[in-house]
């Protein structure tokens, strides 16, 4: 199990940069001795109790955290063609059919959350005419 896992750190080495190359290879040569190793597996297994915690502990350090710069899309300027280029056709009046509202609104009905307490509170908050 302890191969598998320094080949997947000498694997991980290709996607780094120089200097975190260098740093895992340095944390490498120290877990490659088998005394260190062992002392490094024990107190973890020691404070975290659980060997599933411990190795996704040590995974996630690993793990790429950003998209290499070759791999980013970069934008270039050009012109949208026409066929992908979204077209409105308003034909007659949108408003036709629309119920026309009073422009005196009933009296006030409590309804639900909104009651009498409520809307005189709001009522205190404003002037006169604010809803």
């Amino acid at each position: 199990m302890d191969e598998l896992r320094l080949l997947y750190l000498e694997r991980s080495k290709l996607t780094l940069g120089k200097e975190e190359a260098i740093l895992l290879e340095q944390i490498m040569q120290e877990i490659r001795r088998p005394d260190t190793l062992r002392r490094h597996w024990m107190a973890m297994e020691e404070e975290a109790g659980n060997l599933e915690e411990i190795e996704e502990e040590v995974a996630s350090c690993f793990v790429k955290k950003y998209k290499p710069v070759a791999l980013k899309v970069k934008p270039i300027l050009g012109t949208l063609p026409e066929r992908f280029r979204i077209t409105r056709k308003i034909v007659g009046d949108p408003l036709q059919g629309m119920p026309k509202l009073p422009e005196h609104p009933a009296e006030f009905e409590p309804k639900g959350r909104y009651t009498l307490e409520r809307k005189e509170k709001l009522d205190m908050a404003h002037e006169e005419g604010f809803l």
